[in-house]
């Protein structure tokens, strides 16, 4: 390696630069060059922010950045419908791709797995509200909850709330919104 190419990677403030340029999923791969790479993505908060991670503050116009790492990996999360019939269900889970395998399924849903930490988007929801709505022979029953978060809402908090209720309510489904959110 020559000299400058040394300075370069040598230099943090260099690094961070080149590293800001890469594709999230490519920003994550990355890591496993060097500890000396890991540490200064995870000290960055430039980094971090561009990992979902960190928060980032909220724009003037409003406009939200979607985590396309996690809209990758639990889609359902990620749509949205008023129609019922279309709304994510359990089996839906079940047919996601790191779902299929055992191993996968448990490497993924490990509880300090990375992903939990990420926020769905930037800037981060400041407050989660929660809507429970069952139709039954009496009628529409609807309960509500509103949870708020000092750092925004995380996806662990996203996933877990949902598939409780799913694992325990085979027949449910469910849809999340995010207010202000453009689909």
């Amino acid at each position: 390696m020559s000299s400058a190419q040394n300075h370069v990677l040598s230099t943090p403030e260099l690094l961070e630069a080149i590293l800001a340029r890469l594709p999230p999923v490519d920003l994550l791969l990355v890591q496993r060059i060097s500890r000396d790479v890991s540490s200064l993505i995870t000290s960055s908060p430039i980094l971090q922010q561009k990992l979902f991670f960190r928060p980032v503050p909220p724009k003037p116009s409003g406009e939200w950045t979607l985590n396309s790492l996690l809209r990758n990996k639990l889609l359902p999360w990620f749509v949205s419908t008023d129609d019922r019939w279309c709304m994510p269900s359990y089996d839906t889970l079940e047919h996601l791709d790191w779902a299929r395998d055992l191993k996968a399924r448990d490497a993924f849903l490990c509880k300090d797995a990375s992903w939990r930490k990420m926020f769905p988007v930037q800037p981060p929801p400041q407050s989660l509200r929660i809507v429970e709505i069952r139709t039954g022979q009496r009628g529409k029953y609807v309960r509500e909850a509103m949870i708020p978060f000092s750092t925004g809402v995380t996806m662990d908090v996203l996933y877990d709330i949902p598939w409780e209720y799913l694992t325990s309510e085979r027949a449910s489904e469910f849809s999340l919104q995010i207010n202000g959110c453009p689909g």
